[in-house]
């Protein structure tokens, strides 16, 4: 289970600078064929958002044969197991296909041993010897099962872009040493238990990196150990050392733009930006949603246009509003757009570009206003909800030419909206000119208990509060009578 939210790795994917430790690239030459077209697709797209620290280059460097050849001998195991059994193919092939359930062995491998099978159970007599000529593979079998190669060009593009080797690397060792043979630990993680001082090395560069780049940083490994993944038992999984997050948000100054993902979760989460699946990207985008929130302000600016062109000159949604308010009025103010709501969304795509199209409704008050004698003034205003259809398009950003893997640009482009009508409209009630009805009046409601003659008192009267002095009859023109 990741530890990094939707929210997060979507800033990550935009904005962020990925880095790999050496057993995380190391690990990628056990992944078979279909995997490794995966991993390429991604490193293809995100090529210039990779970064290795120099202690990785050469750490993979030094092992990189060892893994080639650890890699090329389980075939090699797996062939002489079937050839020293041959009283046992049938147990010693299932066993072998059971551990291709864990993709230990590419699918040409896996189809071999299944037309394998097939031979045996195809014989009633079985030739045993004529099994064991079927089971001989050479090497060159071999590398044809395993074929790094896809890896190798991989590798051989992020690998343009590695750090430079520390200018103190070899105080730092020193340090390191020294606290190894006290038995110390480095920032309260488990540095002393490394053997070696890789990945002591490796984390002081990504701290200097993430120190000149002001991007979020996300820290891939398929390293188990404590000295970066401390297992919380409430959460139920691994999460980052809390020492380390500590030291980086000592030495960069902002611990939230730092990440970690083990090597499958990263890929996993990648999947969801980078798929064939048009529809998957669609809904994990949520597409819908990017278009509620091009219209989720109270004045959008690709409606406003359509809907005052509506309103000025469709003469059926002007008698509703002047019958909804029981008056004339001579021109509307737009006083505000809620509460969108997109009923469906269609999809077509056209080469690299996605159209779509849709319903949308949504809430407007519309003010009714007059002119008159020169002046203006409001009469009144009224909720409508407007349905309409609408239309936009999104580019394709990227595209494998290897397993036809898509990166969708994340902007919309063309927003419009048309054919609008109105589909609700607020009801007013009003009472202008109605007969006096007797019964609405009850004589009973009247109290005389509630009129008390004492509030009156005489007494309040004072006729220093009249200034007859104020009165000028100069101040009256009979003229103007």
């Amino acid at each position: 289970m990741s530890n990094i939210s939707k929210e997060c790795f979507d800033n990550i994917w935009k904005k962020g600078l990925i880095i790999f430790d050496t057993c995380s690239l190391l690990r990628m030459y056990e992944y078979t064929e279909e995997s490794a077209v995966n991993l390429k697709d991604i490193f293809e797209y995100k090529k210039d958002d990779i970064w290795l620290p120099y202690q990785v280059k050469i750490e993979f460097d030094r092992k990189h044969d060892e893994v080639m050849n650890r890699q090329l001998k389980k075939y090699t195991d797996a062939i002489n197991k079937i050839k020293n059994n041959p009283d046992g193919y049938i147990k010693q092939i299932s066993g072998i296909l059971k551990e291709c359930e864990g993709k230990k062995y590419n699918n040409e491998f896996i189809s071999e041993l299944n037309n394998f099978l097939r031979i045996i159970h195809s014989q009633d007599n079985i030739n045993f010897n004529q099994l064991e000529e079927t089971a001989r593979i050479s090497e060159e079998d071999i590398l044809r099962f395993y074929d790094h190669k896809i890896v190798e060009r991989i590798l051989n593009d992020i690998f343009d872009n590695v750090g430079d080797k520390l200018i103190d690397e070899g105080k730092l060792l020193a340090e390191f040493s020294n606290l190894v043979n006290k038995k110390q630990e480095i920032t309260e993680t488990n540095w002393t238990r490394v053997k070696q001082s890789c990945d002591y090395l490796v984390w002081k560069q990504i701290l200097i990196k993430s120190k000149d780049v002001d991007r979020p940083i996300l820290f891939v490994t398929a390293d188990i150990q404590p000295n970066f993944w401390l297992f919380d038992n409430k959460l139920n999984r691994r999460i980052p050392h809390p020492a380390l997050v500590s030291e980086y948000k000592q030495f960069v100054g902002n611990e939230d733009n730092f990440n970690m993902l083990n090597l499958h979760d990263f890929f996993e989460a990648c999947s969801n930006y980078l798929n064939s699946d048009i529809e998957h990207l669609i809904k994990y985008l949520q597409i819908d949603e990017q278009i509620i929130e091009r219209f989720d302000t109270w004045f959008p600016e690709e409606l406003m246009d359509e809907a005052n062109e509506y309103l000025e000159n469709d003469p059926g949604v002007k008698s509703l509003i002047e019958a909804n308010i029981d008056s004339y009025y001579d021109y509307h103010d737009i006083d505000g757009f809620h509460f969108p709501e997109i009923e469906e969304v269609n999809y077509s795509i056209n080469e690299d570009i996605i159209f779509y199209e849709g319903y949308l409704t949504i809430f407007v008050n519309v003010g009714a206003n007059y002119h008159c004698m020169g002046e203006d003034g409001t009469i009144d205003s009224t909720d409508l909800q407007l349905g309409m259809n609408f239309s936009c398009m999104q580019y394709i950003d990227w595209e494998s030419e290897d397993s036809g893997r898509v990166v969708l640009e994340d902007a919309l482009h063309n927003v419009e909206v048309f054919n609008l009508k109105t589909i609700w409209i607020e009801e007013k009630n009003y009472h202008f000119n109605e007969e006096y009805d007797p019964e609405e009046y009850d004589p009973e409601e009247y109290d005389p208990e509630e009129y008390d003659p004492e509030e009156y008192d005489p007494e309040d009267y004072d006729p220093e509060d009249y200034d007859l002095e104020e009165y000028d009859p100069e101040d009256y023109d009979l003229e103007d009578y």
